[in-house]
């Protein structure tokens, strides 16, 4: 396969024995980034809720 320029596009070889270009490795990278980042913010999220419930208790039983 071709690209527009006419240098031949470099097939990058996947685990699966399946080659894709690069473009589609760099999607595939791309989307798995975004997963772990999300999951990431999602820990935090669940983390800073829990500290401030716990924070609220304290003030709660503190009066």
């Amino acid at each position: 396969m071709r690209s527009r320029r006419g240098k031949p596009q470099e097939k990058v070889h996947q685990l699966d024995g399946e080659k894709r270009g690069r473009n589609a490795m760099k999607k595939e990278e791309t989307s798995a980034i975004k997963l772990i980042q999300g999951s990431k913010m999602e820990i935090f999220l669940q983390t800073m809720h829990t500290l401030f419930e716990i924070d609220r208790r304290e003030k709660a039983s503190a009066r």
